[in-house]
């Protein structure tokens, strides 16, 4: 919402500062390496600082492990007679294009399998391109990629940030080594044509790592198109993860947190009591299904099967990576959890690829059975899916270009996304005074008659016969006001109690006791999260009487007694 002392004099000013930073910027890549390149040198390490490159083209400042001639050879056997598999497979595919062949459902479960196995570096490229069905979309599509490259030349608001990031993406890597290097200027012309193809996202933090690997296996408009996909096909989806608020991203770690409470309890007790949540480790696991989060190697293994399979890899996979170091992770204080699932996992899984992806299967059956592969549809209206045409265009305001010159990092926006989400969902003031319905008060009821046997002080209560006996009272609690004082009968929503009571005399559940008091069940929270501010909870009032009264706190803090 534009700020009612906003000064839209600021909207020329933005703007020309945003002209003169993106003709700069894009002049830079227009250029590249050639002579007369204004490159600092922090941008560009040097080549001699390293020792040696991996089979991924990741380069290493240490010496790798050596590889024995069996183990090498034996690798180079199985990767070559793969490769010739999948070649069949693809001329199959070709066939079935064409209408030629159609793929049998032997195929089909035959391509599972090999999937699961691990789709070679030579075919890599090609079937996800299938996977995907990028040549369709590129045909339907022909020129769009040129015209929206041309455009984000001139328009595109998120030039600056694009450039910041494809000069922290994988530099490290062969590809991505020198600044302005080819591969960087694919990068950057991707993200850029992307930024004015699809305005809802633009550009967000995070979508660069994802281009750049497509662009190790695909030349530039294909890992365009592929990207596109990814964001807005139905099986992927990815769109939600990144638009504002980021609410697929939110409903995923809903999810996770559901399935780690239903089949992990154990260590989802111990997380809560570290106080790290979901956020603090899953944003990589979702929004880039494990970018950096778990070897390279490890990485392609899941893509493979991602693109293969759809979003429900993003929960099967979350799940087993918790269960498989549940038990190293409960020995774990907060700092060192969030540097095991942030750093230590994406350096030495502990476990090798093909053990991970087997794990990953059997998870995935055992959630299919519980109907928690995937997360609950999104309530309508569907904020997920992309609203705006693709390719139109449009035009930010002023105070949201600002927004886009300086933007926070993914890490905190995610954050204080949660803290909206969590904020909403937090009952109001007036909400906190309106009335329950009838069927919320009839589950709590049937749900829940304990004793309180905490935060109880004794007294002595005087019969008329004289005979004396010990009672607990339950001690003060916090009233909605600050005041400590026990009210017996609060005036506060009065309705709510006289609809309580008679309600209650209708119940089928007794509500007298009888002098000998039963053994107290355990105490259930039945909050919704918010800890012990709404529950209830049946009280006697002495041992050697008959009656009982039943305390219900509701959430808001304010104590409603009804005898």
């Amino acid at each position: 919402m534009m700020p009612s002392n906003y000064d839209f004099r600021n909207d020329h000013h933005v703007l020309d500062r945003t002209d003169r930073e993106r003709a700069e910027i894009v002049a830079k890549y227009d250029k590249g390496r050639d002579d007369g390149a204004q490159i600092d040198p922090w941008e560009d390490p040097r080549f001699g600082l390293y020792q040696a490159t991996d089979r991924f083209g990741f380069i290493h400042d240490k010496p790798l492990a050596p590889i024995l001639p069996e183990v090498e050879k034996k690798q180079k056997q199985i990767e070559s007679t793969r490769s010739l598999k999948w070649a069949k497979m693809i001329k199959k595919w070709d066939s079935a294009d064409e209408g030629k062949e159609a793929l049998s459902d032997r195929d089909t479960k035959k391509m599972t399998r090999r999937v699961y196995k691990g789709v070679p570096e030579s075919c890599r490229g090609r079937v996800w391109l299938r996977f995907l069905d990028v040549k369709k979309t590129k045909e339907e599509q022909r020129g769009v990629y040129q015209r929206m490259r041309e455009k984000a030349r001139r328009r595109s608001p998120d030039i600056r940030q694009i450039d910041l990031d494809v000069n922290r993406t994988y530099r490290n890597h062969i590809m991505y080594r020198e600044r302005y290097g080819v591969k960087q200027q694919a990068l950057f012309h991707v993200l850029s044509a992307y930024s004015m193809y699809n305005t809802e996202v633009g550009y967000c933090q995070g979508m660069s790592q994802i281009a750049a690997l497509l662009l190790m296996y695909m030349n530039e408009e294909d890992a365009f198109w592929a990207l596109s996909q990814l964001l807005t096909d139905k099986k992927h989806a990815m769109h939600g993860f990144f638009i504002p608020g980021f609410p697929k991203l939110l409903r995923f770690q809903e999810h996770h947190d559901k399935v780690l409470t239903k089949l992990l309890p154990k260590l989802k007790k111990r997380l809560d009591k570290l106080g790290i949540r979901s956020s603090l480790y899953t944003i990589k696991w979702f929004m880039q299904c494990f970018l950096d989060r778990v070897p390279f190697s490890l990485t392609l293994r899941l893509w493979d099967v991602y693109l293969f399979h759809g979003e429900r890899i993003l929960t099967c996979m979350a799940y087993s990576l918790v269960k498989m170091h549940r038990r190293q992770l409960l020995k774990l204080d907060m700092e060192d959890t969030v540097h095991y699932f942030n750093n230590r996992l994406g350096n030495d899984f502990g476990y090798s690829d093909d053990i991970a992806v087997e794990h990953l299967a059997s998870c995935m059956e055992e959630l299919q059975r519980l109907r928690l592969d995937v997360p609950p549809k999104p309530p309508p209206p569907n904020l997920e899916i992309p609203i705006r045409p693709f390719g139109v265009d449009f035009n930010p305001s002023g105070s949201e270009l600002e927004q886009r010159l300086s933007p926070d990092p993914v890490e905190s926006r995610v954050a204080a996304a949660v803290q909206t989400r969590d904020h909403n969902r937090r009952p109001s003031d007036t909400q906190r005074h309106s009335k329950v319905s009838f069927d919320e008060r009839h589950s709590l009821y049937d749900a829940v008659t304990t004793y309180a046997d905490e935060d109880q002080d004794e007294r002595t209560v005087v019969s008329a016969d004289g005979s004396r006996s010990t009672s607990r009272t339950p001690t003060p609690h916090r009233m909605l006001n600050g005041d400590s004082t026990f009210t017996s009968k609060t005036s506060i929503n009065t309705s709510l109690e006289t609809e309580m009571a008679r309600e209650l005399s209708d119940m089928s559940t007794p509500t007298r006791q009888s002098d000998a008091t039963p053994s107290p069940p355990p105490v259930q929270d039945y909050s919704g999260g918010r800890g012990h501010d709404s529950y209830m909870t049946r009280v006697p009032v002495s041992a050697s009487s008959s009656s009982s009264r039943l305390l219900i706190r509701a959430p808001t803090n304010v104590v409603h007694e009804v005898r």
